[in-house]
């Protein structure tokens, strides 16, 4: 796994590392990438994964404080991929609003995570994330076969299975697994911030 540093300037270009995040209590999907700070492109994918937790079946312990302990591992992965590869943007996609309690719950955490973290972040939505893949509607399999492609530059290693390849994708001979959706879109919020009135003011300020 190559690191780089979070910062580089020179004549040529001005590069930064940014972290993709796809949030959720049960899948956190992350992407880390080289950004061209001035043509604002990905030049390279260098780390991509999931943190994953799963709910206590306990029904005497409450949602609060499930909610918490799973919290604290999500806090715990991220903050080490920030600090591995000394990160300077976070991109998150913000889920929609849901009248259903469990992913407002899970949301209104993560969201509290993301806020949380130093570098600055920006925000896009579900939308900007799919028309990342060049399709309107873009389906999972859609972005998944965007991101393996963007990742053809870089140390990524995508997630794969022995089982039957469902989804149609292979990574260096081998099958593409489902759970690399989280990572996939984790990788196309940092593609979408990019174009984001955001990013463009951030860029601005870079010498």
């Amino acid at each position: 796994m190559e690191r780089a540093s979070g910062l580089q300037s020179s004549t040529a270009s001005k590069t930064a590392i940014f972290l993709g995040l796809d949030p959720g209590l049960s899948f956190t999907g992350f992407a880390v990438a080289l950004v061209d700070i001035m043509s604002a492109k990905i030049l390279s994918v260098i780390e991509v994964g999931v943190i994953a937790t799963e709910r206590q079946k306990l029904k005497q312990v409450r949602l609060t404080s499930d909610g918490y302990d799973r919290a604290r591992v999500h806090v715990s992965g991220i903050r080490r991929v920030i600090q591995t590869h000394d990160v300077r943007f976070v991109a998150m996609e913000m889920a929609a609003a849901t009248r259903h309690i469990k992913p407002t719950f899970s949301f209104g955490v993560m969201t509290g995570i993301a806020a949380s973290l130093e570098p600055p972040l920006i925000q896009v939505l579900p939308g900007e994330v799919k028309a990342v893949a060049g399709v309107r509607q873009a389906t999972k399999r859609d972005i998944i076969a965007w991101a393996l492609e963007e990742s053809r530059q870089g140390s990524a290693d995508w997630p794969t299975s022995s089982r039957t390849n469902k989804l149609g994708l292979s990574w260096r001979g081998r099958n593409v697994a489902k759970v690399a959706e989280h990572p996939a879109d984790a990788l196309a919020a940092i593609k979408a911030a990019l174009t984001t009135d955001q990013f463009r003011l951030a860029a601005n300020l870079f010498d």
